[in-house]
């Protein structure tokens, strides 16, 4: 303001913004001062998330990232029709939905049975919230939840939960409400919007990026004109303390040309730095590679004769996948002295000696670092071989570690295990030794550097959202749970628990401890002391052993104890208590507590002031929480949690996958505030509209961005290609070609000379190759695959309805061979130089082979071949793909499909490179993790042994559980 004047800075948007972040602060901190907390504790303090926006402020500083801001946010100013269109679809399917099933959504919580209306009164009583406890958690009882229930339905999550529900309330017939809104919401509306926002994105961040080039361009013309202007008057500054020979406007012009220009990826600089010229390396090296081995040598002639040798490459390559299966097999939980486990190490060794030998091998020929003239990379000039280097060096140091050094621990050693796991890259190296995987990598790096700044760009979304989540959801996450992590019911009344303090002796040691139990029938058993908290905001601490010694924490059932707070202190920071500055800084924050002693009270403020001078290993409780924790429950938090923004990140990242996010947004609904046990429905407004914001939002538009620049990236890539073929090799690209070519002929001579054939043969040739021959066997086919639908299971062997199905499949297989018999007679040898021709003779002969094997069990009931019969069965209905031979629709995207075949099967190889090393690396880090009996990790999902651990991350790919 002082600079520019008031009007000319709420003129400028940039100025504009900053203003009012920094109002929006200063009145979150009087709101501090005024509440007289730290927090603040009122709704204002969601304004501290409008803090975050002040990250925003880094886009002037980077280019792309300002493109893909600009873009993003007039992308979603832009799409306000179609929103409100998407919104008014969601609410008309809400509300036909509460019109439908509107209160009958109703079943009974022990047998799941439907509950009549009239019922529900003695049948449903009312739950915590204000909905009995017999109504599913997604229900149409109301315009909110009804609404809520239609997007989660559009979203895919459990929406088949709500479909079946539906139809136990009111019949079958709720299938077509519920498949019509997956159909024509999901896959039509849904869709179609994520589309109309990707190409809007796409079109606003072209337009920004063509203005950023003409202003560039224009600023560069503008610079070089005024430097040519200097240099023809001679007006050339020079910089005080620098002289000036070498300086001229040329220089000075090309050195702030460069600052726009050479923007480079970190791909490009790695090719730059192994191009550089190496002339000063060649002063210190000479011609001698590793300062010994000249080229006229005889050791080094050799390495170079045996590296030129391709055979070498596909020994090695052998040798890394026999290395690389061998890895499979290693598991932390073998017994290091079992037979198995030694094996392996030997097996290790040998593969680590090969590789050294051949990393001796190259360096003597192509040298470390400095190239020779000769065409040739050094070896270390080369990203693959430095990789390959890094990973031989650290399987050496693997290898000492197993041999020479097992029976030492701590310090060095204990970090040269982690060399283990580094060592489980080792699949990598078959990337740069094979060129179906390298033509994928290499189109994946291309992409990072976009992804780059997509990554930041998303982050932005995160965090906001984060930090929004934070402000109204910290500490509001927490519930009362059993042992056993199943929900715990405990009394309110009287809303604090009188409870009795008493010494008891811990075994195995001569320390005591005072500890805490519910007074059972008032009275509290003799040499006990009868205590209760002043008030519901006076803290009880929660004892937890991480950061303590004391002798209790050995025999603590849960790992923790209930005690008063200045008994806590004492016996687990004695340390503590002595100290004079800590226990003032703890006075004054106990004073100014966002929740602690907000009445005040001597006795609160005593227990609050202990508990934070044992923080770490005392955690004070209040409320609901402290209720809780006195009556035996504990007080538990999710997982998916948003009490610091880091972990609320890391939720708000897993439930944009779309995986479980309806239970993350139904803990914020029953959400009541910190220390306060959870009531179904009670924040149901905000808890929902904000997880729905965010799904829109963080998911749907931020994570589609990631496909939409992959897919930008390899249509660029396409272009520029020669071949105009992307993520296959040379040889596949030929083939494909070959494939058009003969896709692209518009004749097929199934037999040539016809003229020259006999009379009946001619007849049977113009019989095959008319339209009506063709449209029967169709016909039949199509007949046949309706009579297959027929079938059901348990079938009656003699009934009326069994034989006439087996009737009409022994004509089908008569109508079948008459059709390959005539086709055989006309054309002879030619009938198999058709492919289609070809697999209807293999159709023919399986439904010989399956009358064959049914007759065999017929005649003798101790042959079980059933299995085998229906397994060939499937031909029957394999012959619908002849529906491809004369639909040309359906013939093109079979001619795609094969052609993407290369392409899906390179990436494919990377895919399954990556499963495998993931792997490896799961049942190295996690195979001792054990059983918690809660969650879904357990027998069938774990990685205690690579085919788990496999099935596991495929299992992970799908996006469930």
């Amino acid at each position: 303001h002082v600079a520019v004047g008031p009007l000319i800075y709420w003129s400028d948007n940039a100025m504009a913004f900053d203003g009012l972040i920094v109002l929006l602060s200063v009145v979150d901190l009087v709101n501090d001062f005024a509440s007289g907390s730290d927090g603040g504790g009122s709704a204002i303090t969601a304004l501290r998330a409008f803090r975050m926006l002040r990250i925003f402020k880094l886009a002037k500083k980077f280019p792309s990232m300002k493109i893909l801001l600009s873009a993003g946010v007039q992308t979603l100013m832009s799409m306000g029709d179609f929103v409100a269109l998407l919104f008014l679809i969601i609410c008309v399917f809400a509300l036909m939905a509460q019109s439908f099933f509107g209160g009958t959504f109703m079943f009974d919580p022990e047998d799941g049975s439907l509950v009549a209306p009239e019922d529900y009164r003695t049948k449903c009583p009312m739950g915590d919230g204000d909905k009995p406890i017999c109504v599913p958690r997604s229900h149409f009882d109301t315009f909110l939840w009804s609404f809520i229930t239609i997007f989660q339905i559009l979203t895919g999550e459990n929406w088949n939960t709500v479909m079946y529900d539906g139809m136990r309330a009111t019949g079958w017939l709720a299938t077509l409400f519920f498949l019509f809104v997956v159909l024509f919401g999901n896959f039509v509306i849904l869709n179609l919007f994520l589309a109309i926002l990707m190409s809007s994105f796409d079109e606003q961040r072209g337009k920004l990026h063509d203005a950023m080039e003409s202003k560039r361009e224009l600023t560069r013309a503008t610079y070089t004109e005024q430097q040519r202007w200097a240099w023809e008057s001679g007006a050339v500054a020079i910089m005080p303390g620098h002289s000036q020979q070498g300086v001229t406007p040329r220089s000075v012009v090309s050195r702030v040309t460069t600052r726009f220009t050479d923007k480079l990826s970190w791909i490009s600089k790695m090719e730059l730095w192994g191009n550089r010229n190496n002339e000063a390396c060649t002063k210190r090296c000479g011609e001698r590679s590793c300062f010994l081995f000249s080229r006229e040598g005889e050791i080094r002639k050799a390495c170079l004769a045996l590296i030129g040798i391709p055979a070498f490459d596909h020994v090695i390559m052998v040798f890394i996948g026999f290395s690389s299966v061998v890895m499979a097999f290693e598991n932390p939980l073998r017994d290091p002295k079992s037979v198995e486990v030694q094996v392996l190490q030997i097996l290790g060794t040998v593969f680590t000696v090969i590789f050294l030998l051949e990393v001796v091998v190259k360096v003597v020929a192509l040298g470390a670092f400095c190239n020779y003239g000769d065409g040739r990379k050094a070896y270390l000039r080369s990203f693959e071989n430095v990789l390959d280097f890094v990973i031989v060096i650290v399987s050496v140091l693997d290898s000492i570690q197993t041999w020479f050094l097992e029976s030492s621990g701590g310090g060095v050693i204990a970090v040269m295990r982690i060399f283990r796991v580094v060592r489980m890259l080792r699949p990598l190296r078959l990337i740069s030794r094979s060129k179906n995987l390298k033509v994928v990598v290499k189109t994946i790096l291309a992409a990072i550097p976009e992804l780059r700044n997509l990554l930041v760009f998303s982050s932005l979304f995160f965090l906001i959202f984060g930090l929004l989540a934070v402000g109204n959801l910290k500490g509001s996450y927490h519930s009362c749970k059993d042992n056993t992590l199943e929900d715990y019911s405990f009394t309110r009344t009287p809303e604090i628990t009188p409870m009795c303090i008493g010494e008891t002796a811990i075994s195995g040691s001569s320390e005591t401890l005072k500890t805490m139990a519910q007074q059972a029938s008032g009275v509290c058993p003799t040499g006990w002391e009868a205590w209760q908290r002043s008030s519901r905001d006076t803290p009880i601490c929660e004892v937890h052993c991480e950061a303590s010694s004391h002798a209790s924490c050995q025999t603590s059932p849960w790992g923790y104890q209930v005690m008063r707070c200045t008994d806590c202190s004492v016996a687990h920071c004695p340390q503590n208590l002595e100290d004079q500055s800590r226990r003032e800084s703890c006075e004054s924050r106990c004073s100014r507590h966002e929740y602690f002693c907000k009445a005040g009270g001597t006795e609160c403020l005593e227990q609050c002031v202990a508990a934070c001078l044992c923080e770490t290993s005392c955690y004070g409780l209040i409320e609901d929480a402290a209720l809780c924790t006195e009556q035996g429950g504990k007080w538990v938090n999710l997982n998916q949690n948003f009490d610091n923004l880091l972990v609320g990140t890391i939720a708000l990242f897993e439930i944009s996958t779309t995986e479980g996010w309806v239970d993350v947004m139904l803990a914020a609904v029953d959400s009541r505030g910190p220390y306060l046990q959870p009531k179904r429905d009670a924040n149901e407004f905000i808890g929902s509209m904000l997880f729905v914001a965010f799904m829109l939002i963080g998911s749907f538009f931020v994570l589609n961005l990631c496909v939409g620049v992959i897919i930008d990236n390899y249509n660029e890539q396409k272009k520029e290609s020669d071949i105009h073929f992307v993520l296959v090799t040379d040889v596949q690209a030929a083939w494909m070609t070959q494939m058009k070519a003969i896709y692209l002929r518009r004749t097929f001579f199934s037999h040539v000379n016809v003229d020259r054939l006999g009379p009946s043969r001619q007849h049977r040739f113009r019989i095959i190759t008319s339209s009506a021959f063709e449209n029967l066997i169709m016909a039949c086919i199509v007949i046949q695959l309706c009579l297959l639908l027929l079938v059901w299971q348990p079938r009656d062997p003699g009934g009326s309805m069994e034989t006439f199905l087996n009737s009409c499949n022994v004509f089908f297989i008569v109508v079948f061979h008459i059709e390959c018999f005539v086709k055989l007679s006309a054309l002879y040898c030619n009938y198999f130089r058709e492919y289609w021709n070809v697999f209807d003779f293999i159709c023919v002969i399986t439904s010989d082979i399956v009358s064959i094997l049914e007759a065999s069990i017929a005649s003798d009931s101790t042959v079980n071949l059933s299995s085998l019969v229906n397994a060939l069965r499937i031909f029957r209905i394999a012959r619908l793909f002849r529906v491809v031979r004369v639909l040309k629709g359906l013939n093109k995207l079979l001619l795609a499909f094969a052609l993407s075949v290369p392409k899906l099967f390179n990436v494919g190889l990377v895919m399954l490179l990556l499963l495998y090393l993931y792997s490896v690396l799961g049942v190295s880090l996690f195979a001792k993790v054990a059983y918690t009996g809660v969650g879904l990790y357990g027998p069938q999902a774990n990685f205690r042994t690579f085919f788990q651990a496999f099935s596991m991350l495929i299992r992970s790919m799908t996006g469930e559980g």
